[in-house]
């Protein structure tokens, strides 16, 4: 597991096209979800999370404060006890991530600390062994077309699923145990590999697109392999940190997710908007 990292959160300005507006201001066209821990829509009005704590089962929504996770009402509601996620909210409005089993909820809170990444973005806290994830799987992912970007600090001790079908004959999005970020078939027919990896344990912006035929990958911002590979499945929804919801858990996340956003790669995301979120991931997140 990740370490917790105490200490005060120091916000900084959020980018977009003007001082005023976040990351995905006036980018809403394509777009099938966006998680955060921070507030990536002017528009968006409800909460960050719901967290349930151990120590008696409540629950809370934490919301928002100066753009960022509220995490001063987070450790006041978490006091001398673990904070699991059990709804992750779409600022979208297609699908809020839920687990209704709370040992298996992503962490946000323990030992007196809120999860961060890089110390100070707090992030959900995933482990393989136990296993964490959301049952409410992500809608939207359409039988070829879809363009992801996760904000993701994973061990790689093994291989280790950003985001995988529900059901078989679906796209699935990880990682191996070098780094590489791979696309496969519902874990068994490899599409693609990327040419390099990111570092274990390290905070990085990781990017994967396929339309059927075409896919690319970005890791930091910089391109990590293009090229064909046409591959038809079965339009499938997704889990976000597993493959699949069965009780295997296949390839299970382990570290910390911070943001995840999801696209329509059909005439919805031009190259000059990816490399606008990944600058503004990169300063946000403290990537390299």
């Amino acid at each position: 597991m990740l370490p917790f990292h105490a200490g005060r959160f120091t916000n900084v300005a959020l980018f977009g096209s003007s001082a005023s507006s976040l990351m995905l201001d006036g980018l809403t066209s394509g777009l099938k979800a966006a998680y955060s821990t921070r507030k990536l829509l002017t528009a968006y009005a409800g909460s960050a999370l719901k967290v349930q704590r151990a120590s008696d089962n409540a629950q809370q929504d934490i919301g928002f404060s100066s753009g960022v996770l509220d995490i001063a009402s987070l450790a006041t509601f978490c006091s001398g006890t673990t904070g699991r996620v059990i709804t992750w909210y779409d600022q979208n409005g297609g699908t809020n991530l839920t687990q209704a089993t709370f040992a298996n909820a992503p962490i946000i809170y323990q030992s007196g600390a809120t999860n961060f990444i890089n110390t100070t973005r707090p992030a959900l806290l995933y482990a393989a062994a136990t296993p964490t994830y959301f049952t409410n799987a992500l809608s939207a992912n359409p039988s070829n077309n879809l363009f992801q970007n996760a904000v993701v600090a994973a061990s790689l001790a093994t291989t280790q699923c950003i985001t995988g079908p529900n059901l078989s004959s679906g796209l699935e999005w990880r990682m191996n145990a070098s780094g590489a970020m791979e696309l496969l078939s519902s874990g068994a027919s490899s599409i693609a590999t990327s040419t390099a990896g990111a570092t274990a344990n390290v905070a990085s912006v990781v990017e994967a697109s396929f339309d059927g035929t075409t896919y690319a990958f970005w890791i930091d911002g910089t391109a990590k392999g293009t090229g064909s590979n046409a591959t038809s499945f079965t339009a499938r929804t997704l889990n976000l940190g597993v493959q699949d919801s069965d009780s295997t858990k296949d390839d299970g996340m382990t570290g910390s997710i911070g943001e995840y956003v999801a696209y329509d790669t059909v005439g919805a995301l031009s190259s000059g908007t990816r490399t606008s979120i990944e600058a503004n991931q990169k300063t946000y997140w403290g990537t390299p």
